[in-house]
């Protein structure tokens, strides 16, 4: 089985019928009783359920890729910013986006590139957070990231972090049991669940 969380070469081929073929992956995996790590598209319904509970117009994410989620969401969001470590994948994201002024695909590490972001955002987002094993998308930085959002003035966003089941305490990367104290010191108004393979941060009510 193809490591969807890994940056593989992609053709053109895919870039023009990806979508479809991640849709048909998705409804076979939820057919399949949600089973093991969570698609890659998955988070798209969360996501979006995420921004109804809190109002959410501004969607921002951790990680490109190859930009399939942001192109899903681009048309639900006001505002999109995504970003990419790796720089083939993002050169390649950033000429995908160009055309789709609100779609922001930003280069660098995630932190600094989170901080600068909310610089200029008053309200609030729905964030995706990656929880990934170090590859082309450098060292996990789920807590430095969860520290540069707790510390922005808004505090009714909603946070999601994907592949919760990486997060296992190896490599850098904490696990659900020491992301629940960091919630309570960094978010003490949101409830914290983990569900089909994401970590979900989300205003109580």
């Amino acid at each position: 089985m193809t490591d969807l969380r890994r940056p593989a070469r992609r053709s053109l081929w895919n870039d023009l019928f990806g979508g479809l073929q991640q849709r048909t992956a998705l409804s076979a995996w939820e057919k399949a009783g949600r089973a093991g790590p969570a698609h890659l598209l998955y988070p798209q319904p969360v996501i979006l359920d995420a921004a109804a509970g809190n109002g959410a117009k501004v969607f921002v994410e951790t990680r490109t890729h190859f930009g399939d989620l942001a192109r899903a969401l681009a048309d639900k969001f006001r505002e999109v910013y995504t970003m990419e470590y790796d720089d083939d994948l993002y050169e390649r994201a950033k000429k995908k986006f160009d055309p789709r002024p609100h779609i922001h695909c930003l280069g660098g590490a995630s932190p600094e590139l989170l901080t600068s972001i909310l610089r200029r955002i008053s309200e609030p987002c729905v964030f995706l957070l990656n929880a990934h094993a170090p590859d082309t998308a450098g060292p996990p930085r789920v807590d430095q990231e969860l520290a540069a959002i707790a510390a922005h003035r808004v505090k009714t966003h909603a946070v999601l972090i994907d592949y919760a089941s990486l997060l296992n305490g190896s490599a850098g990367l904490p696990t659900p049991e020491q992301i629940e104290p960091l919630r309570a010191t960094l978010f003490p108004s949101l409830r914290m669940t983990v569900e089909h393979d994401i970590v979900r941060l989300l205003p109580a009510g």
